[in-house]
């Protein structure tokens, strides 16, 4: 709020005294963020005509000719000559879209199996894109596509980098069913003259 405020001041105090530029233009280079949600965006500006030097102040608090490690978003400049004389101008950074990665999981449906699968929904897609899937504990990836089928039980991490060299990641975990043990409480009674109690196998889901 206290930036707010001091910045509203300048701005005031300089429309005050020059209502509009005296002979000031700026040129500017933009350079907007390359991904979504960063801050490497920056704002450069040059002052032609007027008399120097110059002074500059921005809505980023900054006080130099360029603004760094800017979100997208709105920002505004105000450059002011050795004679008071002033121009301000507002620029737009803007950003790509976000990417979002969601994932329905099948699970093995044996234990020890590879039937399990991963079936991906991505938004943001850019026009070229590259897929890269890592697994520490499953098997049975196929690199460079999205979705994944015949994979055992284990953790599985999806990196999907669109344009601009922006990552994105995702991990997923494939379970699979419990396995089946005998139970050694039951036993069989066989060759001895005696009834024979079957063998009972539990599963645990």
């Amino acid at each position: 709020m206290k930036t707010k405020n001091i910045f509203s001041a300048i701005v005031g105090t300089i429309l005050s005294t020059s209502l509009f530029a005296q002979g000031i233009t700026l040129t500017s280079e933009l350079t907007s963020p390359a991904c979504y949600g960063e801050f490497t965006g920056s704002i450069s500006v040059t002052p032609v005509g007027g008399t120097g030097p110059y002074s500059y102040f921005w809505s980023t608090r900054d006080n130099s000719a360029t603004a760094y490690g800017l979100s997208a978003g709105e920002y505004i400049v105000i450059v002011v000559d050795a004679n008071g004389n002033s121009v301000t101008e507002t620029f737009q950074l803007t950003q790509p879209a976000p990417v979002t990665i969601e994932g329905i999981v099948t699970k093995v449906s044996t234990w020890g199996g590879n039937n399990g699968s991963i079936d991906l929904t991505v938004t943001g897609l850019t026009p070229t894109y590259s897929v890269d899937w890592a697994t520490l504990n499953g098997s049975g990836l196929t690199q460079g596509q999205l979705d994944q089928t015949g994979l055992s039980a284990g953790q599985y991490v999806v990196t999907i980098v669109t344009e601009g060299n922006c990552v994105n990641k995702k991990q997923f975990t494939v379970t699979q069913k419990a396995p089946i043990f005998f139970n050694p409480n039951v036993v069989n009674e066989v060759g001895t003259g005696g009834t024979q109690t079957p063998a009972q196998n539990t599963t645990n889901e």
